[in-house]
């Protein structure tokens, strides 16, 4: 195995200025010593940084046990020693936090007024300077969120195998630099030790402008590299532009170029579509046999892009609930969050059936898809999936989506909260974390009628054991003369939660089960101190919540002269495709708002309503998709 080194230590004691190449360098909580420890902002104490102001980049600053001195083109050196430091401190905001910088001298704000031509000053991280890291107890300097910043040569050279000319490391003012790996390979990297210092890699840095900077010029590039390239092969789903490893210390120590590195622990690495444009082939090459799951690797499963499921498990998990497994094929990357959901498209007798199923599998597992899926009294199609559906079937599918997953959490400690067949989002979430190790404080509490109706019971008593961070809490709603049952009984209430837990307002709750637990658990966590944006809770009209029989309701499309006898418990557009009405529709999850629609008359049950703005909402627009009828109704 090919031997991976430290080949880079640099340092920015001013925010945005030039770099202080090392060869050996202290680390500690706040990263590598003087890094990032002055900062420039205007005189209202909003930071000031390269993204606004380029000429801070050509500013050049050394750094002595006394003090320091800056010099910039067409400006005389300034010196400043650290007994010249005010005593008083102001409010300074770095990103959405308020710190208390220590002021620096007057003839220093002068200087670098004059040279930016905007009224600033100079702020030190002082003694009486306090700054965490989000979702961390570790202290961060001036730096946008972290204390330290790592990226892989072969990362950069994998960059310049796209870009029309070469990008300069320095661009992406990195802390480290290492050899040796394959490129990316820190993506996958979640701890590190280099020499005697232990590293956690924390999050992906997300790029800015300030990286179309070459060095020494005051402009920004037109061509917008790298920014350009990266766009095409590290973008996330949710828009950014990643590139290079955030980084937090655990022990203080001294690390020097040539120190190897080790990983301690990896975790399953963010995945980015690669939409590079194929470079040509010059010469025949040597035919390689991949392994199926590297190629799969190599497509994305798009957004809104149906595909088949090929059927290769199922499992029996209780008398009346059955996990399938799938393939996808053509074979993609299964790219998802955990707790989202997939729609399934069925033909069932002469119907072509669409139902939204929560995955229960977990992205840290991407090879297959799973659902979990309970019979329901009259459920059309989750009681034709537990009938007739076996190894070999195939169904089409949309890949999946939904704002109800991990990613949302606020805290550190979390809730998994659900009932019943609700418990399906919480073992992808519960899958998720246990794979890759995660350190939140979990506990997972799950309500069901008898012992025989708890799902994936086994599983889930095996990640509690090995995952001392995660609790698993039951309890069983129906009499039961059962006697060797140890777990709670009654079902879930404000009481309940308040006696198991403690602490629950510090808590990010996910919530799923039927409608009436739903509320029920809504009204408990607001009554027990839990803030509303750490409630989340399951808001698609998935089957759960739609294959009961509904009271008949008259339902008049208006525009397409259309009238029939519908119910109350299937939404709109479903209902019009029935009877032949063909709504436009994209997404079918009230993201994309083509199946908007006019409440002329009548009241309807909105399970989402994302792509509403408030004019349309005041307008009594609905998406058809994600709406309900409860009443006779007219639409336009």
């Amino acid at each position: 195995m090919t031997k991976i080194n430290l080949s880079g230590l640099a340092i920015y004691p001013l925010k945005s200025a030039k770099a202080i190449n090392l060869t050996q360098s202290h680390v500690s909580e706040m990263g590598l010593e003087h890094d990032r420890r002055f900062m420039i902002s205007d005189m209202q104490g909003q930071f000031i940084t390269g993204r606004t102001q380029p000429k801070i980049s050509t500013i050049k600053i050394e750094v002595s046990s006394q003090g320091i001195m800056l010099s910039a083109p067409k400006m005389p050196p300034i010196a400043l020693t650290f007994k010249e430091l005010q005593q008083d401190y102001t409010d300074v905001t770095v990103w959405d936090s308020c710190v208390k910088g220590q002021r620096c001298s007057e003839e220093m704000n002068q200087w670098l007024t004059k040279f930016l031509g905007v009224a600033c000053q100079l702020l030190y991280f002082g003694e009486q300077s306090s700054r965490k890291v989000a979702n961390f107890d570790k202290q961060v300097g001036f730096a946008d969120g972290f204390p330290l910043l790592l990226i892989s040569q072969a990362s950069l050279d994998e960059l310049n195998r796209s870009t029309a000319r070469p990008i300069d490391m320095r661009q992406f003012r990195t802390n480290l630099v290492v050899t040796g790996c394959e490129p990316f390979a820190e993506d996958t990297w979640k701890r590190i030790k280099i020499g005697d210092a232990e590293f956690e890699l924390v999050k992906a840095c997300e790029r800015c402008i300030f990286t179309t900077l070459p060095p020494g010029e005051i402009n920004f590039a037109n061509d917008k590299e790298p920014l350009k390239t990266l766009n095409l092969f590290r973008k996330d789903n949710d828009g950014r532009i990643d590139f290079g490893q955030n980084l937090i210390s655990h022990n203080d120590a001294v690390i020097k170029l040539g120190d190897s590195l080790e990983v301690l622990e990896y975790h399953a690495p963010k995945f980015y579509a690669d939409n590079r444009p194929k470079q040509p082939v010059t010469s025949t090459p040597k035919q390689v046999v991949k392994h199926p799951a590297e190629q799969q690797a190599k497509t994305l499963w798009g957004k809104g892009e149906t595909r088949q499921l090929c059927c290769v498990a199922v499992i029996d998990e209780t008398p009346d609930t059955k996990t399938f497994r799938f393939r996808v094929e053509p074979a993609a990357l299964l790219n998802y969050k955990p707790g989202q959901f997939i729609t399934l498209n069925l033909k069932i007798g002469q119907d072509l059936v669409m139902r939204n199923y929560t995955l229960s599998s977990s992205p840290s597992r991407p090879d297959l898809l799973a659902i979990t899926v309970k019979r329901v009294p009259e459920g059309k199609a989750s009681n034709w999936l537990n009938d007739n559906l076996t190894v070999g079937g195939r169904l089409g599918a949309s890949s999946p989506r939904g704002p109800f997953h991990a990613f949302t959490a606020t805290t550190q400690k979390l809730l998994l909260l659900s009932a019943g067949s609700g418990i399906t989002p919480m073992l992808s979430m519960a899958r998720y974390y246990a794979d890759t190790e995660c350190d939140k404080d979990i506990v997972f509490f799950y309500s069901a009628k008898t012992a025989v109706d708890l799902i994936a019971l086994d599983e889930l008593q095996l990640l509690t054991r090995q995952h001392t961070n995660m609790r698993l809490v039951l309890t069983l709603t129906a009499e039961t003369s059962q006697s060797d049952w140890t777990g709670l009984r009654g079902r879930i209430d404000q009481q309940m939660l308040a006696d198991v837990l403690r602490d629950i307002s510090e808590r990010s709750a996910y919530v799923c089960g039927p409608e009436a637990f739903m509320t029920t658990m809504t009204m408990a966590l607001t009554a027990l101190n839990v803030p509303a944006e750490q409630q989340f809770t399951e808001s698609f009209g998935d089957h759960k919540h739609s294959e009961t029989p509904g009271k008949p309701v008259n339902i008049l499309l208006d525009s397409w002269d259309t009238s029939f006898v519908g119910d109350n418990k299937t939404t709109l557009l479903e209902q019009a495709e029935k009877n032949g009405v063909k709504i436009p529709y994209n997404c079918r999850a009230g993201y994309c708002g083509v199946c908007r629609v006019t409440l002329e008359s009548g009241e309807v049950r909105v399970l989402a309503d994302h792509a509403l703005t408030d004019d349309g909402k005041k307008a009594k627009q609905v998406l058809a998709c994600s709406c309900i009828p409860q009443t006779d109704v007219v639409i336009s």
